[in-house]
């Protein structure tokens, strides 16, 4: 056999190779992971004496239960363990507070993203909640948070 029908037999066989191996991922490249996503499900109201879980998107609280933190809950889908995120909380569209975090599972997997809290109250409007990852809208949920003199007696 000459050199040149050696050569292409070689060239012939890595083909059928790369070919049998190829749908098996075993030469192809690693795909990226994709974008992860959140799914806001709802928010948590910390008032002075007890806290409420809000699955809608309004709330109303009376003023003698003054409202002392908001956070919200959800779900991740295709998280990357370690990788940052970054939360924004804004009330009737100005920046409240932002801050970073990592996640701590892979995959999917239901999180608690922190918000505002007062020594007060924190004030009635819009509250929207924006995660981020490097710059991306991962999610985004908001909660009209209203405040009402007029309540129900206690027990009721």
């Amino acid at each position: 056999m000459n050199r040149l029908t050696t050569w292409g037999l070689l060239k012939a066989s890595l083909a059928f190779l790369a070919g049998l191996l190829g749908p098996l991922g075993g030469l192809r490249s690693p795909q990226p992971h994709p974008a992860p996503s959140v799914r806001i499900g709802g928010f948590g109201i910390e008032l002075a004496h007890r806290t409420l879980d809000i699955r809608g998107s309004a709330a109303r609280v009376c003023t003698s239960q003054p409202v002392r933190g908001l956070w919200g809950w959800g779900t991740v889908f295709g998280a990357t363990r370690g990788a940052t995120y970054q939360v924004s909380w804004w009330l009737n569209g100005h920046k409240v507070t932002s801050f970073g975090s990592a996640w701590s599972l892979a995959g999917t997997a239901a999180f608690t993203f922190g918000g505002p809290t007062a020594k007060t109250s924190l004030a009635q409007g819009r509250w929207e909640l924006d995660v981020y990852q490097a710059g991306r809208l991962l999610g985004r949920g908001f909660l009209v948070l209203r405040v009402s003199g007029h309540c129900p007696p206690k027990g009721h």
